[in-house]
Parts: C-alpha cells; structure tokens; sequence
C-alpha cells in the first residue's frame, strides 16, 4: 500500500485497467486509480480476500507474526473502503459473507462495490507539444 501512495504523492492522474483478471493483491491495485481512471474490461473477473500468511518459529514469535497479519489485513480491508468510498468494514464484511473464502467479482460487480468506475477498455492518446529555441 505504501508504495501506491507513492505513485500517487506525484499529484498526477494514475490510470488502472483489468483486461482479463486481477487477482489478490492485483484488485488493490486497479482499486487505487485516480477516480474516473479505474477501468475494467467486460469479461474480466476480480479477486479479493483477507490477507493470507504463514508463520514459522518459537510460539511467541507466531503469535506476533499473527498480530501483525491481523494489523495488515485491518490496513487492507480499510484501503479498500477508502478507495471505493465504502463505509468502514465494507470489504472486511465482504469476505465474512464468503465464509473467508477468495471473493470473484464480475465487471459489474466491481463497479457496485466501488472498485472500478467504468467498463470499457479504455484507449489512451497521447498528444505530445514539442517546442524549441535557438539563441
């Protein structure tokens, strides 16, 4: 997520599409375009879950590494309440619903919970204005 924010601290307009699936942490990443630039093609399908981990070591360092899966996973289901301007706990009841299983989202889908804005693929033209001086 720290890094999405990157991507976005240059104030700049950022352009998400899924043109066949995103999957895990592929959905955050199309749900983390500027809004009115998050595209999804009409066939594409979406997955998203709770974040999943492993933990290995003495107890007390499974535990820890668990609480810290349990922060991460809070983070995440909260970014993506933000991004699909989705009151808090949206997604987190999302997959709850699921039983905690992966959630597969239609084109359509995604655009009733937020996570993209429209479905077209989008065409970007690119006009470029080169001007130059000789003193």
């Amino acid at each position: 997520i720290s890094k999405i924010e990157d991507f976005k601290a240059h104030g700049g307009i950022v352009m998400t599409y899924c043109g066949s699936k995103a999957m895990s942490c592929g959905s955050v990443l199309l749900a983390s375009g500027s809004k009115g630039y998050r595209f999804v093609s009409p066939r594409a399908h979406v997955m998203i879950h709770e974040v999943s981990g492993i933990e290995f070591g003495k107890l007390n360092d499974q535990k820890n590494g668990i609480k810290h899966t349990e922060v991460l996973n809070q983070e995440l289901f909260a970014y993506l309440d933000n991004a699909a301007e989705k009151e808090s706990g949206y997604f987190e009841a999302l997959c709850t619903k699921n039983k905690n299983a992966d959630v597969f989202l239609t084109a359509k889908q995604c655009i009733e919970h937020g996570l993209v804005d429209e479905i077209k693929i989008p065409v970007l033209k690119s006009h470029i204005k080169v001007e130059y001086s000789i003193e």
